[in-house]
């Protein structure tokens, strides 16, 4: 879900018409982005809290807080490489690749050379890992705005 909702927010800009109807605003990019980035992670996150409402109402048991809050982390994590890798090379497709990259090698190596920033520590019982993930999305958009900012000064 974070690979849908969040790789594809700094696709407008990439079109060289927009980018400079954009610009010539009174609103900045960045507020934009974070507009953006925003709204986001706002659906991320009633999307995650519906679906596992739906499962707790048909009884499923599972701890509702620690799931939501595992699964955004990784939801959000996995979203901002996607749209990390797509400020640097201002191409959404290859944010994809990387974010789905980054799934099969956590998915195929099980733990084995993702350490803290493995996506599936809930399996493990290990909600430790999630803040990890967290802490590095947040880090990526701060280094996507970053360098989003010094493309906008060449």
């Amino acid at each position: 879900m974070g690979i849908v909702l969040l790789v594809p927010i700094l696709r407008p800009e990439q079109n060289k018409e927009i980018n400079e109807v954009v610009s010539g605003k009174a609103i900045t990019q960045c507020w934009i982005f974070i507009f953006r980035l925003v709204m986001a992670v706002f659906c991320m996150i009633i999307l995650i809290s519906v679906f596992a409402g739906i499962m707790k109402f048909f009884y499923c048991k599972f701890p509702y807080f620690f799931y939501v809050f595992g699964t955004f982390c990784s939801a959000f994590a996995l979203g901002c490489i996607g749209l990390f890798t797509t400020a640097l090379v201002n191409n959404t497709v290859v944010g994809y690749l990387v974010s789905i990259t980054y799934l099969l090698l956590d998915m195929f190596t099980k733990n084995r050379y993702l350490g803290v920033f493995t996506l599936s520590s809930m399996q493990l019982k290990n909600y430790q890992n999630k803040y990890w993930l967290l802490v590095l999305g947040i880090i990526l958009v701060t280094g996507t705005m970053f360098v989003r900012k010094l493309k906008l000064l060449r």
